[in-house]
């Protein structure tokens, strides 16, 4: 059974989150349920709940944005206020990523 340093890796910053819902972690870390009457293969069918506390951000602002962003990214631009999945490709043209961008302003 995975200590509780490990499970705190495994969740980051949102390990309390699940002990404060009630989560029950089976031996591998996984949650099998937060000690509700409800099957939690069927609550999370076709869900998605993810950790991006420790994810990369890269904020860019100012005159250049436009110009990095159509050189960085694939889609069209976005209109202000707005966000979307948007390719990264590598030179040759293979997927990279596909981080979420959002726009805010006119930069």
């Amino acid at each position: 059974m995975p200590s509780e340093t490990d499970r705190r890796r495994g969740f980051a910053a949102l390990y309390e989150e699940h002990l404060l819902l009630g989560a029950q972690f089976g031996s591998d870390s996984v949650i099998k349920d937060y000690g509700a009457d409800v099957n939690i293969a069927e609550a999370l069918s076709g869900a998605v709940l993810s950790d991006i506390s420790d994810v990369c951000l890269l904020l860019f602002s100012g005159a250049p944005s436009n110009a990095f962003a159509s050189m960085a990214f694939a889609g069209d631009e976005l209109g202000r206020e707005t966000c979307g999945f948007e390719a990264v490709l590598t030179g040759d043209g293979a997927l990279a990523s596909v981080p979420l961008l959002a726009r805010t302003g006119s930069h």
